[in-house]
């Protein structure tokens, strides 16, 4: 989620999508949700992984934008899970959370929406429901926790802001303390990792498991 920074660009993660279409030189299946995980084995796991991207984009994008609105301050999603300061890398609220599930939430409506204008039958409509639910909160989680871990973030209370990245490529201060997290990766970085790893989990996963 990271607070307030993580922005989950569509076009950026596209690639995802873009890879999944040449490799396996599918494109009917994005016209319609088929439940059958044995006789459309590929084409189902297809679509729910891409359910599964833009549930996840859009889920880290609604908490991180909306949940700085939260009442409370962030708190680190590992343990010792203390609080941080708006803006660090992995830190988490239960306002951005709520954001997050209905991000997956309304991907999912969105699909069933285009289904029933598209005159398309829907199979297990409560089931698509859920399914992209927890693909926006899986996807968000997983994205705070490489935040928390593989981005490093930093905090100046003079100025009384939070810096990403590293010391030299940033403006940030010689007073801020480093807060979280090594300096691996970069935010696009983390999002485009956490997305395949949803679309793969949604994919070939936890959509067989509850859409079958």
């Amino acid at each position: 989620m990271n607070i307030g920074v993580s922005r989950c660009v569509f076009g950026f993660d596209f690639s995802v999508i873009l890879f999944l279409v040449v490799k396996f030189n599918i494109v009917p299946f994005l016209s319609y949700l088929p439940s059958d995980f044995v006789e459309y084995s590929i084409p189902s796991k297809l679509t729910c992984a891409i359910i599964a991207h833009h549930a996840t984009c859009l889920a880290d994008t609604l908490a991180s934008e909306l949940g700085m609105l939260a009442s409370s301050p962030p708190v680190l999603i590992l343990p010792p899970f203390h609080s941080v300061p708006p803006g660090t890398n992995g830190g988490v609220t239960l306002w951005g959370t709520s954001w997050s599930l209905a991000g997956g939430f309304l991907i999912g409506l969105g699909t069933l929406l285009m289904d029933t204008i598209s005159g398309i039958s829907i199979h297990q409509p409560m089931k698509v429901l859920i399914y992209s639910s927890m693909c926006g909160l899986l996807g968000s989680f997983i994205d705070s926790v490489l935040g928390a871990t593989v981005q490093a973030s930093y905090y100046d209370s003079d100025s009384k802001q939070t810096y990403l990245g590293k010391r030299d490529s940033t403006d940030m201060p010689t007073s801020a303390k480093h807060i979280t997290g090594k300096d691996i990766l970069t935010n696009a970085q983390v999002n485009l990792v956490s997305v395949m790893i949803t679309c793969i989990l949604g994919g070939w996963y936890i959509g067989p498991y509850i859409l079958s």
